[in-house]
């Protein structure tokens, strides 16, 4: 039932008698429904699959004649919406709300919020996955394969609540992601946001084969004899991560790490995240994907400034990878005991490997591996750029009202310290200027014949005096009958005034 109570009595008691070597349980102890703890139900089933630690293709082969639900299987995360362009193609998108926000705001690049490259991935595999038959993603009891080849990352997407993000795949071509305002219709791309990616095969048939020749050849033991000095403070690093606005929260998913002597090969174990009830859909958990990808930091001697502390505020962001290759979905492996009202640690091992290292950037070969050295997912020429830093904000358009204290405006103008006089000639065909006008200018009219006759006196009552003669309007010129006398008449009219000052 949804409150159990049998399994609760009866755990205290079977576990004690019945411990493998380590104090590990002979049962594993998974309630599909528990409200009495006050967990959803999506949330509790997805936390006994992730304890049981059993592929879903294991599950199809152990028990054949599970019956299906008459419910609908719930979306991916990152791909809420599915819309079939013709035979072209199809469309996926997601709206950033405040339940995916919840996991994606802890995704920081110096203080900005931004969607992870490895959030791109995983929506790009995901997508793939959705062109397989099956609803599952297997086809006799085989997993599938995706492999995507060129994927480009051609700008960050800074992340907010109600931002859209598509996916539109094109068969035969690749992919393209950008970020789209969900309040505009015509779906132009917002800050620049955009992932291409081709293709190369999403297929179910061959991936026997390909699990078959994806072992390492050597364990995960024997890769740590090569990578045998520890990287200490992995728990402060992230400490001064935050500080500096990287890595908050569920992207802190580094527990352990160890290099080689040459510096160039790193060894992590890697969380996986399980802390919301969409976690279960990934196929790879952007979050534990991206702990994968902060390996770069921890290599030495790359080439550029690093972003490990070494007083260089440069940050490393994905800029292309050569080619990805998924060949299982990355659930709960190497289950830890759960701990008391938390949920269960799973880990990954993940291995770093640079092969290329510029003062622009730096080059790295990743390999998702499991205890026995099989490639789960493998991300071959990883290219990592420098993030340019944000141009000042004093250099953004903005608006912004700046109160300041009135100053009275003394009547007139001002010409070398003394106060001056405005006059404005009225010369004929002109039109005046309206009383508005006059009053803020604290000007007044003078006609053309008084103009004549003061011309020699360069003061009105003491004040300077000032003489505009105002341009005539083209307009006035089209709407006269004889526009070409009277534009004769205002042009004689002014060099009369200026030849009565001279």
């Amino acid at each position: 039932g949804p409150n159990p109570v049998l399994t609760r009595l009866a755990r205290p008691w079977v576990g004690k008698d019945n411990l493998l070597p380590g104090g590990r349980d002979t049962v594993a102890w998974c309630s599909s429904l528990d409200r009495q703890g006050g967990m959803s139900d999506t949330k509790a089933v997805a936390r006994a699959a992730g304890r049981l630690g059993v592929a879903e293709v294991r599950l199809d082969a152990e028990f054949p004649n599970r019956r299906a639900f008459p419910w609908r299987t719930p979306p991916h995360p990152l791909l809420q919406r599915s819309v079939a362009v013709g035979e072209r193609g199809v469309e996926h998108s997601v709206v950033f709300s405040e339940t995916l926000m919840e996991l994606y705001r802890d995704h920081t690049i110096e203080g900005r919020n931004l969607f992870p490259g490895a959030g791109y991935i995983e929506m790009a595999v995901a997508a793939a996955m959705a062109r397989l038959p099956s609803s599952n993603n297997t086809a006799n009891n085989t997993p599938s394969v995706v492999e995507l080849e060129n994927v480009m990352f051609l700008a960050p997407l800074d992340l907010e609540v109600g931002l859209k993000l598509v996916c539109e795949h094109t068969y035969g071509e690749g992919m393209e992601l950008r970020g789209v305002d969900a309040g505009t219709k015509s779906g132009a791309a917002v800050k620049g946001a955009q992932v291409q990616c081709t293709i190369e095969s999403a297929s179910a048939s061959r991936a026997a084969d390909q699990l078959l020749s994806s072992s390492t050849p050597w364990t995960v033991a024997q890769i740590k004899k090569e990578c045998g000095i520890e990287i200490s403070g992995i728990t402060e690093r992230y400490t001064e991560f935050a500080a500096r606005g990287f890595h908050q929260g569920q992207f802190q998913t580094i527990k352990a790490a160890w290099h080689n002597d040459d510096q160039d090969t790193v060894l992590g174990q890697v969380e996986v995240v399980s802390g919301h009830e969409h976690d279960a859909h990934y196929h790879v958990h952007p979050a534990t994907l991206d702990g994968v990808f902060q390996l770069v930091g921890l290599l030495a001697s790359l080439g550029v400034n690093d972003v490990n502390g070494s007083g260089s505020n440069n940050a490393l962001v994905p800029a292309s990878v050569d080619h990805v290759v998924v060949r299982r979905r990355l659930r709960g492996h190497a289950a830890e005991e759960e701990q008391e009202g938390g949920l269960p640690g799973h880990v990954w091992w993940a291995r770093g490997r640079r092969t290329e290292s510029t003062s622009r950037g730096v080059v790295v070969d990743f390999e998702i591996i499991d205890e026995r050295g099989g490639v789960w997912m493998e991300l071959q020429g990883f290219r990592f750029a420098v993030l340019k830093p944000q141009p000042p904000s004093a250099g953004l358009y903005c608006e912004e009202w700046v109160e300041r204290e009135l100053v009275e405006a003394s009547p007139g103008l001002s010409k070398g310290g003394k106060n001056a006089t405005m006059q404005i000639l009225e010369v004929p065909g002109c039109e005046r200027l309206p009383e508005g006008v006059l009053e803020a200018l604290h000007a007044t009219y003078v006609d053309y014949a008084s103009a004549l006759t003061e011309a020699q006196s360069t003061t009105v009552g003491g004040d300077e005096r000032v003489l505009v003669v105002p341009l005539r309007p083209e307009a006035v010129v089209r709407e006269t009958d004889d526009g070409g006398r009277a534009l004769s008449v205002y042009v004689e009219s002014v060099l009369a005034v200026l030849q009565s000052l001279a």
